[in-house]
């Protein structure tokens, strides 16, 4: 696989139905090759709720220092955004918008390549460190 962004995503994005900058975005870190609760990407997913509780390693506090330069969104880095992470390897990340409720929690975008991906959690905290040239770009 690779890196993408959701179809419904893009669709939101383009009819003016999401706006990154007031929603409260959240990472998710996903175990892809677990078993019979990994997360498979398909980009039809929509919402959290595609995403298979059991294939979810942990979720960060909401992204927060979010700038929008030159079409490229990006945040600041999270320290410890993971504390304690143990389990199997987490071989992905998701961004989606956290609307409280998994089945309006919009998904934004998949990755599975980059930033220290594949790893295998030791107990350990994990930072949340974003690429110097942001995020995603559009």
């Amino acid at each position: 696989m690779a890196n993408a962004l959701y179809n419904k995503f893009k669709e939101q994005l383009l009819q003016g139905g999401v706006n990154l900058s007031t929603a409260v975005v959240k990472a998710v870190i996903v175990d892809t090759a677990g078993g019979a609760t990994n997360y498979a990407f398909s980009q039809t997913h929509e919402f959290l709720s595609d995403v298979a509780a059991g294939a979810r390693r942990g979720t960060t506090v909401a992204l927060t220092g979010k700038t929008f330069t030159s079409g490229t969104f990006d945040a600041a880095d999270i320290p410890g955004a993971f504390a304690s992470l143990t389990g199997g390897a987490v071989e992905g990340v998701i961004f989606f918008v956290d609307t409280g409720v998994e089945t309006t929690s919009r998904l934004i975008a998949f990755f599975d390549t980059g930033g220290g991906l594949p790893f295998t959690p030791t107990g350990n905290n994990v930072d949340m460190i974003f690429n110097a040239s942001g995020i995603f770009s559009l």
